[in-house]
């Protein structure tokens, strides 16, 4: 029987992050060293905290940078996939869009994923960290190049290699990205009533469900659930997961 591997898929907040990031350490101490873990707005240059503790915990890491802050170009921001050593796996920064300073976005900025391989019984698995542009009016473009990519990339999995594709995918309502994705793969998120993500503001009642893992339909099992909120205002994702 293949082995089974947990992960952990979680936007850390990049403001709280940058600032102390101890609280990344103590849900994955809780979660007993998960097999992977990918984290979204990872900075970057103010990771020491939870860089330690990946190093003493044997994990290889993989960061793919989205844009550097202006103040300080040492310190950035991106998705970060940590891996246990011992599953000797290899990681690829696909970019999806690279787009130059704008009007109200005034620094270089790309979008991308980790594209994580690890072996999985007698056959390749594929987890892919992603993390999407906010949306907002003028970012509308930056989506639909950047999802257009997306679906590219995933396409290669379509046919025989099993794909676990989890992140925070900044799902507002009824988009059709999210219908897209949700027919193609089986998937998993919060509900009507336990949302992803909540405002910073506990007391406000802006709620949605941001986060989700997608994978391949009749290849992998998956058993997910969500963890409470800790600092962050996402709620990280933690599943298990073998072959069919």
């Amino acid at each position: 029987m293949a082995k089974e591997l947990d992960i952990v898929s979680w936007n850390v907040h990049l403001n709280t992050f940058a600032y102390d990031n101890n609280y990344v350490v103590e849900t994955l101490e809780s979660l007993n060293e998960p097999d992977i873990v990918c984290l979204q707005e990872y900075v970057g240059g103010r990771d020491e905290i939870t860089r330690t503790w990946f190093d003493e915990h044997d994990y290889e890491l993989a960061y793919l940078p989205f844009a550097s802050f202006p103040s300080d170009a040492r310190i950035s921001q991106g998705v970060m996939t940590a891996t246990k050593k011992i599953l000797q796996a290899s990681v690829e920064p696909i970019v999806l869009r690279e787009d130059q300073p704008r009007r109200f976005r005034n620094f270089p900025n790309i979008r991308g994923l980790l594209d994580c391989t690890i072996r999985l019984g007698q056959q390749d698995v594929h987890i892919l960290n992603f993390h999407a542009t906010f949306p907002r009016p003028y970012t509308v473009d930056l989506r639909q190049r950047e999802f257009a990519s997306l679906v590219g990339h995933l396409e290669k999995y379509n046919e025989g290699s099993p794909m676990l594709l989890c992140g925070d995918f900044n799902f507002f309502g009824k988009d059709t990205r999210k219908e897209r994705l949700t027919t193609d793969y089986d998937s998993f998120t919060g509900t009507r009533t336990d949302k992803t993500w909540r405002h910073k503001n506990g007391a406000s009642p802006l709620r949605a469900n941001l986060d989700y893992l997608f994978w391949t339909k009749d290849s992998l099992d998956v058993d997910a659930k969500l963890l409470p909120f800790n600092v962050s205002d996402h709620r990280p994702i933690h599943a298990c997961f073998t072959m069919i």
